[in-house]
């Protein structure tokens, strides 16, 4: 083990040398020291050495092959390489050894069932040998961590732990938490305050009585309370992570604790929404955009025209979201995992807000014939993702327009949708009314509808819902549309056909469908007859995100309705496609593909007197 610590050392320093010169040695004793040691041998020489080991060498060329390991400066490139090779050898050295300090010490055991400070402190670090890492809940840690002694046998073992590592510390409630840690000598703390929150037992009014009656407050509105209430010591609102960064003392760029930065889970354009809303851009999305199954978009959304039930405990669940994400699962199943090569539970998990709609969600599994399939898919509330992650997240949303708030954005906050988006890998589906969705809102659902409709594209054919022997949706059509050709056909008889009015309502407008579809010298015409052209589209979803400047592409589209005698006006939050001829005939559309962007998709058509 010395032998391998000394090529370690002797590693690091070439690399040191080689990166930074000679400005570590800029003292007298530096100097010294390197006088009366052996010279130290060139970066490419310690490189040679390193590789003469076959080993190594594989194992480097397997990793450098990923280009982010490419051009590293010499440390880094080196820390690499010592990964590898001889500390992952020391690694294993170190196992092996205090597998031997195991037995040598059971060997010399002689405490019995004692639990005497002594005694107990001496098995615990007995068992650390072949068990250096014990893992608990905060609720089971204080009963391990005590010893008996003159009749007590609760005794906290204050410091006896070296070092205590808390997981998802943004999920812990301070009052249960801080205990624990005078039972440490150190701690780290690992989480994130914008993801999934802690479960209160206590309200404000409660805490801030406890706090009132132990002198520290005297009202609410205090600077004390409030400095309490920002930095996560309330037990009604805080978290023992928000503790952490107001209390560590170790910070990166003057701020408190670490944060990480390189994000690697998702695609870019699925980590995009976090980084905007949630984390205002400090995220450096290493994926990219490639994905595996070309057939979805990386972030898409099947609408459902349905609407929400409450369920037996007060939760809401929607029966035909439920229905629709089953039957989507099992038609695409087969060509999932076709292209992923693993069964279909490794590769979806389908989340929802709601504890009714996963036990729906469920129910309709079982109906289905060879439901074992889905067993082991994870299939939950957003908790059950938490620091999870999988390909593909269906997330259904179960709200329906008439509901009064929506439960994923409660209190205004983003944690539920940061967590169920940035734990899908490559594909994030929503599927739901999406009606609930207003892009004009800033909101997190009103900023996630911004982010889903940026592209037509994203919007998935819901065909499927209306080709079951029993449609999951309810309509009454007369006649229905399922082609581009009908759709072309239908369009350009609306506008031969209206005699007084002809309304259109499209949320986006395109130039390349207006001239791909010939809709221009119609319009013309149309309005020379008399015949008034009314088209309503969004005032948002035409707008580039980033600039809030419109589209080049919509632009060009509004110009030329105009110039050619169409009326255009623009509302805020316009979601569905509709047809109107005259007084009797009404068409409407599926959700985002529009008469004017592209062709119709899954268009019933009914006539309206």
């Amino acid at each position: 083990m010395q032998a391998l610590q000394k090529k370690i050392i002797l590693c690091i320093q070439a690399a040191e040398t080689t990166e930074y010169g000679n400005r570590k040695e800029n003292n007298i004793l530096q100097k010294f020291i390197r006088k009366f040691h052996e010279p130290l041998p060139s970066y490419d020489k310690v490189i040679e050495q390193w590789t003469l080991t076959e080993e190594f060498k594989e194992r480097y060329e397997k990793i450098s092959s990923n280009p982010e390991y490419g051009n590293l400066p010499y440390t880094e490139d080196m820390a690499v390489r010592l990964d590898i090779s001889y500390r992952y050898q020391m690694f294993w050295y170190a196992i092996h050894y205090r597998e031997a300090e195991f037995i040598h010490r059971l060997s010399k055991c002689d405490e019995g069932k004692q639990r005497t400070q002594e005694a107990y402190t001496q098995r615990l670090k007995r068992l650390a040998c072949v068990m250096p890492v014990f893992i608990s809940t905060f609720h089971s840690l204080p009963k391990y961590m005590t010893y008996a002694e003159n009749g007590k046998w609760d005794i906290p073992l204050y410091n006896g732990i070296d070092l205590l590592i808390v997981d998802e510390s943004g999920q812990v409630s301070p009052e249960l938490a801080v205990p624990s840690f005078s039972l440490a000598k150190q701690a780290i703390l690992v989480g994130d305050i914008q993801q999934i929150e802690p479960v209160w037992s206590i309200s404000d009014e409660y805490s801030f009585i406890n706090l009132k009656n132990l002198g520290i407050v005297s009202n609410q509105s205090s600077e004390k309370y409030r400095f309490l209430e920002n930095n996560g010591f309330l037990s009604s609102s805080g978290s023992i992570m928000k503790l952490a960064r107001k209390s560590c003392n170790f910070t990166v760029k003057g701020e408190k604790g670490a944060f990480l930065t390189e994000h690697r889970r998702c695609v870019d354009s699925i980590i995009a929404y976090c980084n905007d809303y949630v984390y205002h851009g400090r995220l450096l999305p290493k994926k990219g955009n490639e994905v595996k199954y070309k057939s979805l978009p990386s972030k898409g959304y099947v609408h459902i025209n349905s609407y929400s039930s409450p369920g037996k405990t007060g939760s809401r669940l929607n029966r035909a979201e439920a229905e629709a994400i089953v039957c989507w699962l099992e038609l695409e199943k087969d060509n999932l995992e076709k292209t992923y090569k693993k069964p279909i539970h490794e590769i979806v998990a389908v989340v929802t807000p709601f504890k009714a709609q996963e036990a729906e969600i469920r129910h309709q599994i079982q109906k289905i014939s060879g439901n074992e399939k889905y067993k082991d898919m994870i299939i939950g509330t957003v908790h059950s993702l938490q620091g999870a992650q999988c390909p593909i997240v269906l997330f259904s949303t179960v709200n329906s327009p008439e509901d009064h708030s929506l439960f994923m954005e409660r209190d205004g906050k983003y944690n539920m949708l940061n967590v169920a988006i940035s734990r899908a890998q490559h594909h994030f589906i929503v599927f739901g009314n999406m009606n609930i969705f207003h892009p004009e809102e800033n909101t997190p659902v009103g900023n996630m509808a911004k982010w889903l409709f940026d592209d037509p594209s994203n919007e998935i054919s819901n065909n499927f819902i209306y080709q079951q022997e029993v449609p999951l949706c309810t309509y009454h059509p007369t006649l229905r549309l399922s082609t581009t050709e009908e759709h072309i056909q239908v369009l350009h008889q609306a506008f031969e056909k209206a005699r007084h009015r002809l309304l259109i309502v499209s949320p986006f407008i395109s130039i390349h469908a207006i001239e791909n579809d010939q809709l221009v010298p119609l319009i013309r015409h149309t309005v020379q007859r008399g015949v008034d052209v009314t088209v309503y589209t969004d005032s948002s979803l035409d707008y580039d995100t980033k600039t809030n400047q419109l589209l080049s592409r919509a632009e060009e589209g509004r110009n030329i309705l105009i110039e050619n005698g169409a009326t255009l006006i623009e509302v805020k939050g316009i979601h569905n496609k509709s047809l109107a001829i005259d007084n009797h005939t009404l068409i409407e559309g599926s959700f985002s593909t529009g008469y004017l962007p592209t062709a119709i998709k899954n268009t019933p058509a009914t006539n309206v007197p």
